[in-house]
Formats: C-alpha cells, structure tokens, sequence
C-alpha cells in the first residue's frame, strides 16, 4: 500500500538508486529521474500503463499511471518537456502491455515511433516477461520488452531466455546496443552458454 511505496522510496534514496514512475503525488510520481554519467545528463520517465495497481493523485501516493495505451502520448508530454530543459538524452520506460505475448502490438509501435517523434532518445519496454522486437526507429532504439533480468518464477522455454541491453551513448544520442543473452532460473540469472 501507499506506506510500503512511500517507505520504498526512502529506502532507495538512501541507498543511493535511482528510481522513478512512483510518488507521494501524481506530481512526484511523474518526475523524471535524472542521472548524470560523466558529463552527460540522462533522464528516465516511468509509467505503467493498464489496470490494477494503485494510481498516484494530486493528494494520494501511487504510481504514474494510464490505463490505456492511447492515453500515454498525452499523459507523458508534460513530463518530456520538463526533462529535455534539464538533461541531454530524456529515455521513456513503460510498463505496458500483458503479460506473456510475444511481440508488441501494433498500437504499441505507432505509440513508440510518436514518441520518439515527440523527442525521446530510448524507449525500454518491459511487461511481458518474455523479450519483444527491437526496432531502431529515426537513429533511435526502441526495445519493446527487455524481458526479465531475475524471476521468482520461470514457467516456459521462451521465459527462460531473456538478454541484459548495455546502450552506449554521448551527448548527442545512443549510438550503440550490445545485447548479452542471458539464462534465467529460479531466482538466478546466467550468461547464455547456447
């Protein structure tokens, strides 16, 4: 609940990770994350998109949140401007999509290649447990879904195969992805052999 988020939160920021997409207010929870590597600024915008889960409000905790795919672009602008004053390479990270499919849907395509319009430098996707397309769209990267990195749970041949995406980048842009194939297990992840 909202004492668990906000507790989260504290626990994170002391411990010196960056975090995102969550907030004591839809204000907060729609910050960008700003992350400085060397001379570069990064900036990460959060969302989940679909239903459950609990939405940040102009007085509640919550995340930032849409329920539908169509209501992204909209909800997210705001939130791109702000970042693109304030750093060099502003990366949109949406949890979208069900679980479980195999590639992104075709609304999610035209959503990602109208927000790299918009502006944005990256779009890592994740939702689906299993790992969607990459598409390089206008010199830009966008991973529709990064898999899973570590789960409690693998239940197919498909979720146990998933990749880590190291993204190289200057002030000017991502110029390079390096995809290293990964083995999930219980609660363990591997270098793929095969």
């Amino acid at each position: 609940g909202p004492k668990a988020l906000l507790q989260q939160k504290e626990i994170l920021d002391t411990i010196g990770i960056a975090h995102g997409g969550t907030g004591k207010n839809i204000e907060d929870a729609s910050r960008p994350v700003f992350v400085k590597v060397k001379d570069v600024i990064v900036a990460f915008i959060s969302m989940y998109v679909g239903k459950g889960t609990t939405a940040a409000d102009k007085d509640k905790p919550g995340i930032f949140k849409v329920r539908r795919t169509r209501q992204v672009y909209r909800a997210v602008k705001n939130s791109y401007f702000y970042a693109r004053q304030r750093a060099h390479l502003v990366v949109f990270t949406p949890h979208w999509g069900y679980n479980m499919t195999k590639n992104p849907t075709k609304s999610r395509r035209r959503l990602a290649r109208k927000l790299i319009n918009l502006g944005f430098d990256a779009i890592l996707g994740h939702s689906a447990h299993q790992l969607h397309g990459i598409e390089v769209y206008k010199g830009k990267p966008i991973v529709y879904d990064m898999g899973n990195f570590v789960a409690d749970w693998v239940s197919n041949t498909r979720m146990k195969r998933s990749a880590a995406f190291i993204l190289e980048f200057n002030k000017y842009g991502f110029y390079k992805i390096n995809i290293l194939p990964l083995t999930l297990g219980f609660g363990n992840v591997r270098l793929a052999r095969d």
